[in-house]
């Protein structure tokens, strides 16, 4: 009996730490890197086990109705500053950063695709924050960062 009810023990133990295991980039520091690509090639990703930042280290988004439960990547804009961002997938919002940890100004809080187009915004590193609208159990999603080409006819001027 004792035997049964120790391998029951060492199951549950090992089948609770593998569901509620943390993602890897559920912090700012440990951010997974995305590679800026020609053509959106999604890869995909949870939220789900996710924990929230203290406002020390990145403000509360201001959108979506943040619960506390993101995850974080990082990537470094095409020396023309012009690319896309793309999150898919289960009501996820997410937000544009730059800074560092700790020292961030939130640029964009979406929940669509956005193109940006700002020179002045090459070779700059920015932090990508992912969560659930209004949930706390996070959810999946695809995420890409594409280089986009720009007409020359795109301002007025």
């Amino acid at each position: 009996m004792l035997r049964i009810s120790s391998f029951f023990g060492l199951l549950c133990f090992l089948f609770s730490s593998t569901v509620l295991a943390q993602p890897v980039n559920d912090n700012c520091a440990d951010a997974t890197a995305l590679t800026v690509g020609q053509v959106c090639a999604p890869e995909a990703y949870t939220s789900v086990g996710s924990s929230g930042e203290p406002t020390s280290v990145a403000a509360n988004p201001t959108c979506g109705i943040y619960q506390n439960a993101d995850v974080w990547f990082t990537f470094t804009a095409p020396v023309s500053g012009d690319f896309r961002i793309e999150v898919t997938g289960q009501s996820n919002q997410w937000t544009l950063n730059s800074g560092t940890c700790g020292a961030f100004t939130q640029l964009t809080c979406d929940a669509i695709g956005q193109n940006y187009s700002d020179p002045s915004l090459g070779g700059e590193t920015f932090y990508i924050r992912v969560f659930r609208f209004n949930s706390a159990s996070g959810g999946t999603f695809n995420i890409c960062v594409t280089e986009i080409e720009v007409p020359e006819n795109d301002l007025c001027a």
